[in-house]
């Protein structure tokens, strides 16, 4: 029997799971970053062997090609999802800047919403952005 260790202090609380073919997607994760000033979150291209291995505890999430924010503690392993992902990224961030009115929408909208901008989100015009470069060290697989 092994005991399960907390993790270090060190290590961020949640890893963030996104779409890194998607510029859309790329911009919104480094919104994101930017306002996690306290580093909690860490992210990961939903693509990687590492995201397949996280998403193997919650199998309902594997395959899934969505925003995913998953619990890097020990005491509370959970998955979010989709819009209740970005509502939990508001919660964690201290000051999140213009995001604080997503915490308004309720679920069954913000989710219905979210759909509509995933079916869209790679014919949205917009540049990519180089997160790694900008943000090495807040990616998991580093």
């Amino acid at each position: 029997m092994t005991s399960k260790k907390p993790l270090p202090k060190s290590l961020p609380s949640y890893v963030l799971l996104f779409d890194d073919t998607c510029s859309f997607c790329q911009r919104c994760v480094r919104k994101i970053l930017q306002r996690d000033k306290e580093r909690h979150l860490v992210c990961l291209p939903l693509k990687t062997p590492q995201a397949t291995s996280l998403l193997k505890r919650f199998p309902k999430l594997i395959g899934q090609d969505s925003l995913v924010l998953i619990s890097l503690r020990q005491s509370t392993q959970k998955a979010w999802i989709r819009f209740a992902a970005l509502k939990k990224i508001v919660s964690i961030l201290h000051k999140p800047g213009m995001l604080f009115w997503l915490q308004k929408i309720p679920l069954p909208l913000g989710n219905h919403l979210y759909s509509v901008i995933a079916r869209l989100r790679k014919n949205i015009p917009t540049s990519p952005v180089h997160l790694r470069n900008e943000f090495s060290d807040r990616f998991f697989d580093s």
